[in-house]
């Protein structure tokens, strides 16, 4: 029993000791603060007098990765067969501005004074002045003669189109939540033009010159085969707080795509439409030089060009209700975080 006494003493002894060295409530709570704040911004390590959860957007950024890598994400998309309709539209030439024709613009030596030879370069100058301007003149009638004239009225009648395209995708969120960069790999697709028709309508002066009366031509149908195997996008994303919820704007800079015709679309047509040889000669026959020219020189390839177009996305009321919490826990944007936090702490300064 006596020797138990000594051993006792010693664990209380102990035990006391390691108690006193045990760090208080404050130090914790502050040295969480100064975590916090290192790995989520000062925003988060300010919320913690009531209830709250934060996550750190890079967290997020990681975790929605892996998600979309590990998902395989394949896109397949179909558009019906439907009608379009093309308002009619106008062909003109080129609008061409006005000469400057002043004799201003041709300077010559006007203080000649008592030298001969100068008085004579003068005239020489003052005559030659006189004759550009007169060129210069008759370049300005001829030119306005032709500028921003009506050549053609095109209506086109019941374009039918149809479309079936498909893609891997692969997504990389960057760790700041703000820019998606989109990979499309193993593309493919076709569009299909279903045929249609087109009239043209030249202006009168323009039909007597080309020896053109109105006609219509038949548009065959042809298909359009994606001949471009990958594609980059990229979005760049503007999360925001609103009452109870966060809105996401979001602007998405779309890739040029390359087709690729299974038929020279311009040689098509004129095949399936020879009376148009006979209504409107001078034109067909330009027509299809262009189109044996573009046989020749762009095989058969057009591109969709790149674009940019901006839409949001309201994510709706995302309060939290917690047991034991008088309000809903709120949604918080900070700076390097997002959060639920009581709305007792919303009114509090944020940096």
């Amino acid at each position: 029993m006596k020797a138990r006494m000594p051993v006792t003493a010693l664990l209380l002894l102990l035990s006391g000791s390691l108690w006193a060295q045990q760090p208080t409530f404050e130090e914790t709570r502050q040295a969480f603060r100064s975590k916090t704040s290192e790995a989520l911004g000062p925003d988060a390590a300010g919320a913690w007098g009531g209830a709250a959860v934060f996550v750190s957007r890079e967290t997020v950024s990681r975790f929605a990765n892996t998600v979309i890598e590990g998902a395989h994400l394949t896109l397949r998309a179909g558009l019906p067969q439907r009608v379009v309709d093309v308002p009619p539209s106008e062909v003109r030439t080129p609008k061409i501005g006005e000469r400057n024709c002043s004799r201003d613009r041709w300077g010559c030596n006007s203080d000649c004074g008592l030298n001969p030879a100068c008085a004579i370069e003068k005239g020489l100058c003052e005559a030659n002045k006189a004759t550009q301007a007169g060129l210069c003149e008759a370049q300005k009638v001829a030119e306005q003669g032709i500028s921003d004239k009506k050549i053609f009225k095109i209506s086109t009648h019941a374009g039918n189109v149809a479309a079936d395209a498909g893609a891997r995708i692969h997504a990389s969120l960057d760790p700041s939540l703000s820019q998606v960069s989109l990979s499309l790999t193993d593309l493919a697709g076709t569009f299909h033009l279903l045929g249609g028709s087109v009239t043209f309508q030249p202006e009168l002066l323009v039909g007597v010159l080309a020896a053109c009366a109105p006609f219509t031509v038949a548009l065959p149908g042809t298909d359009l085969t994606i001949d471009q195997p990958t594609a980059t996008a990229t979005a760049t994303l503007d999360l925001r707080q609103q009452d109870g919820g966060f809105e996401l704007k979001v602007n998405v800079n779309t890739p040029q795509i390359a087709f690729r015709f299974n038929k020279n679309p311009i040689l098509n047509v004129i095949g399936r439409n020879l009376h148009a040889l006979i209504l409107c000669p001078v034109a067909t026959g330009l027509a299809y030089s262009a189109g044996a020219a573009y046989d020749l020189v762009w095989n058969d390839m057009v591109s969709l060009p790149a674009g940019s177009s901006a839409f949001s996305i309201p994510l709706g009321d995302l309060r939290i209700p917690v047991p034991g919490v008088t309000d809903s826990l709120i949604p918080v944007l900070g700076l390097r975080s997002i959060g639920w936090e009581e709305p007792i702490r919303s009114a509090e300064v944020r940096p």
